[in-house]
């Protein structure tokens, strides 16, 4: 939780007052917890849209500015690994019309596997709701995967608690092939392409 504790007092308070609003989620917020069957994703817990997560499930943090590259990544891992759920707040089929979408987002944090941060802006690095996504993982005790695009330095607009948590520059093929092979995906040449294109791999601080 240590993550959540050093945002910001106002993005702190901000984070209080919606998990606040919603009574279900005050007694399940986001601090560790061994996990029974009865609390498994399987087990009857609700889910966006009435469906059940996998034991697979993962989930895509992102800005809405940059939702066409989340659900560019959303659509190569479903081509590498269509039985993992892939819940992605900017795509019709994880959060349905009418649906209580904080609801949809809290129950989706709390029923993944994994979760996958795109960093495709300075501007994400300090976003409070990216942030409170992240906490929500490291206080489950996840290891988020955060994917940093090309064109951003992070020595001038990292900052805590996101420069306390390793992440990765997309830059380096390797690490981030190893990473996704690690989440259940195993890439072909061709979606390896499309992630580097994807990645702005030929941004000049990757060259």
């Amino acid at each position: 939780m240590d993550y959540i504790l050093t945002v910001p007092e106002n993005r702190r308070k901000l984070m209080e007052e919606l998990i606040g609003a919603l009574p279900f989620a005050k007694a399940r917020a986001f601090a560790p917890e061994s996990r029974t069957d009865a609390d498994a994703p399987d087990a009857g817990r609700s889910h966006v849209g009435g469906m059940e997560p996998s034991r697979g499930s993962v989930f895509v943090s992102h800005l809405s500015s940059s939702t066409k590259e989340a659900v560019e990544f959303k659509e190569i891992l479903l081509t590498l690994n269509g039985e993992q759920d892939v819940f992605l707040t900017s795509d019709w089929s994880s959060l349905e019309s009418g649906s209580l979408w904080l609801e949809g987002i809290f129950n989706a944090l709390q029923g993944m596997d994994h979760l996958v941060v795109l960093i495709t802006g300075p501007e994400a690095l300090n976003n409070p709701w990216l942030q409170f996504e992240v906490g929500a993982a490291i206080g489950r005790g996840l290891r988020p995967k955060i994917f940093v695009f090309g064109g951003i330095d992070l020595s001038k607009h990292v900052m805590l608690p996101l420069s306390g948590i390793q992440m990765i520059l997309t830059g380096n093929t390797n690490r981030w092939w190893n990473d996704l092979k690690e989440l259940g995906y195993d890439l072909d040449k061709a979606n390896e392409t499309r992630l580097a294109k994807l990645f702005r791999q030929d941004s000049p601080d990757f060259r």
